[in-house]
Formats: structure tokens, sequence, C-alpha cells
């Protein structure tokens, strides 16, 4: 027996990975080889016949362990937070099974230091999150662009560039769905007349207002957007002549008795209106709007502050 005792001794200490043996009931340490010792920071000759201390395993961590011992007499490949006798943590991949020895059960610990791994872990997952962090940077940044690029500055409304694609987009769309669609093109009264009294600032902000005033009037479905100079263009999808000829008079009705404040200036100004509906007063999106911008220099024409609506195309 003392052979035996002596070579499974012998066999713990040239073991390649640190050893512990406890007492289940109450973590006596009943051996501990060198290599385990040395990773806790004790002498081998110490640690034997005390209890285990707490800082090895936390007692959360410790009670975890031997509730699954109890219940499956082997625990593999447990990640485990140890200390050393220094308070030193350092992670653990730890393996354990009762052993009986004269009816009394043990707990043979083994383990493996695996700070390293965890360390290289904790440093990808870092990474990966930084990485998470800048890939969402980039594709706020490419929303931002994009938004710049079918975006007005000045008004906030989409931009020529954007109309451009929408209305064609729309129109193939109305023709293939069956439903009318309308465009209204509005000019600010007396623009240049206003910019040469009150200088182009205040020209500006009565801009930047009447964009405010459409997008906040505009439906979901609808595409408000800025034409060129004081002229903005509203792309309205599912809407008859009827209709949009009723909401164009409320936008006049509604910016005439708009007030825009510059500085110690209270600003006011009109808007005419050319109404176009597909299919009736053009096929495509450049006959819709010449049609519109025909309706628009009628309302000029007849004393603006009014909306006209576009004449019938001729076959």
């Amino acid at each position: 027996m003392q052979d035996s005792e002596q070579r499974y001794r012998t066999l713990l200490e040239t073991a390649p990975f640190p050893v512990v043996i406890t007492r289940l009931r109450d973590s006596l340490v009943t051996y501990i080889n060198q290599r385990a010792a040395t990773c806790f920071q004790v002498p081998q000759e110490d640690a034997v016949g005390r209890h285990a201390p707490d800082y090895w395993v936390d007692m959360g961590q410790r009670q975890r362990l031997i509730e699954e011992l109890r219940q499956k007499q082997v625990v593999t490949d447990m990640e485990v937070r140890l200390r050393d006798a220094a308070g030193q943590p350092f992670w653990a991949l730890l393996s354990a099974r009762i052993l009986l020895e004269e009816q009394e059960p043990l707990a043979f610990v083994s383990f493996n230091n695996i700070n390293e791994r965890k360390a290289a872990e904790e440093a990808l997952q870092a990474l990966n999150g930084e990485l998470a962090y800048r890939l969402q940077e980039i594709n706020l940044l490419q929303a931002r662009l994009q938004e710049q690029a079918t975006r007005d500055a000045l008004t906030g409304l989409y931009n020529r560039r954007y109309l451009d694609e929408t209305l064609e987009r729309e129109v193939a769309r109305a023709q293939r769905e069956g439903y009318p669609l309308a465009v209204a093109l509005l000019d600010i009264d007396h623009f240049k007349q206003l910019n040469d009294t009150y200088g182009h600032r205040a020209g500006d902000e009565m801009l930047r207002q009447l964009g405010h005033f459409l997008q906040a009037r505009a439906r979901s479905g609808d595409v408000p957007c800025r034409y060129g100079g004081e002229e903005f263009l509203l792309v309205l999808p599912g809407v008859d002549l009827e209709t949009a000829r009723q909401r164009a008079e409320e936008w006049r009705a509604g910016f005439a008795g708009l007030t825009v404040n510059f500085g110690s200036l209270a600003l006011q100004a009109t808007l005419s209106v050319g109404v176009a509906c597909y299919p009736g007063h053009g096929k495509n999106a450049d006959a819709l709007v010449d049609a519109a911008d025909a309706a628009l220099y009628r309302a000029k024409a007849g004393g603006r502050n009014r909306v006209e609506v576009a004449g019938a195309v001729e076959e």
C-alpha cells in the first residue's frame, strides 16, 4: 500500500498540470502538487492539512463546483477565476471528480492556467467591439453623406437630383399600378425684390421657412423638393387633380398668412402655384413638370398669389 501510495504521489507530482485534492465536506487540503503550490504561491508542505483559503476560489464559484460535483460526480472544463496567496487573479480551466478514500468523498481537482488565452479572448472581444463601433460610425457617416447628397442644405427638403430620380420612378409606378400622380410647382412671388430690399440672408430665411412649412404639411408619401432658386416642387403619389388643387390652395393661403421673423423685421410673402396630374397633363416626368411650369406661368401672369391647373395635353 505504501509503494502504491508512493507511486500515486510520484505520478501526481510529475503530472504536467496543477492538482489539488480536498475533502468535499469542508475543503480541507489532503494533497497539493508542486505545480499547484507554485500557481497559488504557497509552500507545498504548509498547504496540506489546512482548509483551502477562500481566495483560491471565491465562495460563489466554490459552491457551484461542489453542487455540480455532488450531482454529476464529475465536472469538466469549467472556467474559473482563481487568486494566489498574493491576491493576484488568474483564469483557470478546471476539471474535477469525486474520489472516495475510506468512505470520505474527496474532490480531485486539476486545472490549467489560461490567463494568456483569456487575455487574448478579451483583447479580441475589445477589438471586435471597437470594430463594431467603427462600422456603426461608418454606416452613420455613409447615411449622412447619402442624406446630404439628396437634401438641399438650406431648406432640408430633397434636392433637384433626388427629384429627377424619384419622379421618373413614381410616374412608372403610377402607370404600372393605375393610380393618379400630381405635381405642384410653387414659386415665391417677388422674391428678387425681397432679396434686393432686405438682403440675401433675409431671402435665405424666407426659403428656409417655406421649406419647413411644406415639410410640416407633406403626407408620408409626398416628396417635397427644392426645385431651384425660389421654386419648390411637390410630388404627390395617388393624388388626383382636384385634391392636388385643394391642397395647393391650402398651402397658398397658409403661407400668405405666415410671418417670417428676421432680426427686427417681420417678413411676409405669397406663393404662385401650378398643378399638373398624370396622365392627363403628361405621361412622363418631363412632360408633367413642363405642364406644371406652364400653369405656374399663368398664375404669375394672372396676378400672382394664386393656383392654376395645367390644361389637358393634346393627343
